[in-house]
């Protein structure tokens, strides 16, 4: 069996080799991240754009439509932000820890604007429904599927929505008062709170019930 001579150590013209090598490897690699963060970035401002448009002009929109939209914006923002043991899968949503881009929110909520915003006032009633159902449907979608960070399942739906649904967010948020609709905008906000409560309790049941039985 021979022996194998001892390995040279690097001298320092392979070690400057090397790390020219990871150089251009890492300049190439923030090029390309450049290209996509710009495309990323005209998109953004087409699709704010087109926000625009669908809202028409905040001052004339119907009043319960903007309560709409503002309290939409505010679940969907701590939505994104996530919290500790409820956090949002990295892998689905890439910003994961940062407030979204309006191209995110525009994009999650096209149909409904489209569907919603329009001249005619909405009635209280349909609000509060719809809100509930998408915050809380939101919620369902974005708390990985009841599992916590240590790998345990959560199995109370109290557990479940009780931290992170921004119920209480967004009526201490709206109880403030917007302008010279503040008494309005107060009562709306307490009922919009309460009826999402419900719908957030009822559907983690129905879904907590789901994922029991498969």
């Amino acid at each position: 069996m021979t022996r194998q001579p001892p390995r040279r150590k690097k001298g320092p013209a392979r070690k400057r080799q090397e790390r020219h090598e990871r150089y251009i490897a890492n300049l190439e690699a923030n090029r390309q991240h450049q290209r996509v963060f710009a495309t990323q970035r005209r998109q953004e401002e087409r699709d704010a754009a087109a926000y625009r448009v669908a809202c028409r002009d905040w001052d004339t929109m119907p009043f319960h439509a903007r309560i709409l939209i503002l309290v939409m914006w505010d679940a969907r923002r701590r939505a994104f932000k996530g919290v500790r043991g409820f956090g949002l899968d990295v892998n689905i949503h890439p910003n994961h820890g940062r407030n979204p881009s309006a191209h995110t929110i525009y994009s999650m909520y096209r149909q409904t604007l489209q569907q919603h915003i329009t001249d005619v006032p909405l009635a209280f009633s349909d609000v509060c429904e719809l809100l509930g159902q998408l915050v809380a449907a939101d919620w369902i979608e974005f708390t990985r599927d009841g599992f916590v960070e240590d790998g345990s399942f959560v199995s109370d739906y109290d557990t479940l929505f009780q931290p992170i649904f921004p119920a209480g967010y967004i009526r201490n948020r709206l109880k403030s008062g917007v302008g010279e609709r503040g008494d309005e905008v107060r009562e709306i906000a307490d009922s919009v709170a309460t009826l999402c409560d419900a719908e957030a309790a009822k559907l983690g049941v129905a879904a907590i019930l789901g994922r029991a039985s498969t």
